[in-house]
């Protein structure tokens, strides 16, 4: 019988790298940590290694198709299948960072959602029937959230609940974000993001793969917690 498999994206550091401790201890099958630099990523494979946890390694960087593409060809070739996938990888830029909004908006957009979105175009045909699937959010992707100008923020909050919104129509929306339209020009970068990704889940579970497989698709908030890029020591750190 073919193992059980788990991939984690992102999980060399951070929350994706207590993720994989998690995992490693309570998944009944093959855990694999990915990253985009296999340096890290491997030195990461064997600080858990010294924990007594041994998952595996492969390069992942959801910025490239192509790296994406041959991870979904191995995972289809070495198993035939996925049954657990973690969508933890992501970027974000410190609050002090001096680079302009139009680029800050374009890298965050294009990694964060489109580079999600392309890792679930290659994965999602390899679930396995009740396979499950985490997008690692914010409380901040609630539509409330969404507060600027009036009409178009009530619009948008609209658009974004609605069972019926496609795929095409949120690459749109995201897209319009980049173009400097109202309302969420407004809002961080990273945010906008997090808006996207139970709709993500509402496009894939029932429409394409739900009614067949029975999967669980949904998105959670890790809470705040300290990471190496995020700092306070009021707040408990990821092993917590």
């Amino acid at each position: 019988m073919a193992p059980r498999i788990c991939v984690v994206t992102g999980a060399n550091k951070g929350i994706g790298y207590g993720i994989m401790k998690e995992l490693c201890q309570k998944f009944d099958g093959l855990v694999y940590l990915t990253a985009r630099n296999e340096e890290r990523g491997k030195a990461a494979v064997a600080e858990l290694n010294k924990l007594g946890y041994f998952p595996r390694f492969h390069l992942l960087d959801i910025d490239s198709e192509d790296s994406i593409n041959t991870f979904a060809e191995y995972l289809k070739k070495t198993y035939n299948g996925l049954d657990v996938l973690v969508n933890n990888a992501a970027i974000s830029y410190q609050r002090t960072a001096t680079e302009p909004f139009g680029e800050k908006a374009e890298n965050t957009i294009r990694v964060n959602y489109f580079g999600t979105l392309n890792v679930c175009h290659a994965l999602f045909p390899l679930l396995r029937p009740h396979a499950r699937v985490v997008h690692v959010s914010s409380s901040f992707g609630h539509l409330s959230y969404i507060d600027g100008d009036e009409p178009q923020a009530s619009s948008l909050r609209s658009k974004l609940g609605s069972p019926t919104l496609t795929e095409e129509e949120l690459n749109a929306i995201m897209n319009d974000y980049v173009r400097d339209q109202p309302p969420l020009r407004k809002e961080q970068c990273l945010h906008v993001t997090w808006h996207s990704f139970p709709t993500i889940s509402r496009t894939y579970e029932e429409p394409i793969y739900g009614p067949r497989k029975r999967l669980l698709i949904g998105s959670m908030d890790p809470s705040l917690t300290q990471t190496k890029k995020f700092k306070c020591a009021h707040l408990p750190i990821v092993s917590e």
